[in-house]
């Protein structure tokens, strides 16, 4: 940890890639140093559309984000949740949401317009 704090920025960007992941590095070293709780980056478990009595349960087992649950094992999920279909939905669900670009996970859903008709104002099949 105090390696990244002694890092010169410049060439820990380097190294990792990007000044803003080396930011985000060095902002959680110097956290986690502190004793203070690092800005959290994972998805909360709310993104999923879960209950509070199922978000209970995870949060009991340990699981605390979305990538808890994509990463879960199916058998475990199971046990917890009491149900098998449930667990595996859950985990497609969490998967499909770590897959989407950040800017697709939305607390209320986005309402997509239909495509418009083609010029001429005829389809296939009207006329």
């Amino acid at each position: 940890m105090e390696g990244i704090l002694e890092a010169d920025p410049g060439k820990l960007a380097t190294i990792v890639g990007s000044a803003d992941k080396a930011a985000q590095l060095i902002a959680r070293a110097k956290a986690l140093l502190s004793g203070a709780q690092p800005p959290s980056t994972a998805s909360p478990l709310d993104a999923l559309g879960i209950d509070a009595a199922t978000r209970a349960k995870l949060e009991a087992a340990g699981i605390r984000d979305v990538a808890g649950v994509a990463n879960a094992d199916p058998a475990k999920l199971a046990s917890i949740l009491g149900d098998r279909t449930r667990a595996n939905d859950l985990i497609q669900a969490a998967k499909r949401l770590l897959a989407a670009p950040t800017s697709t996970i939305t607390a209320t859903p986005t309402v997509t317009p239909s495509p418009t008709q083609p010029r001429g104002g005829t389809t296939k099949g009207s006329g």
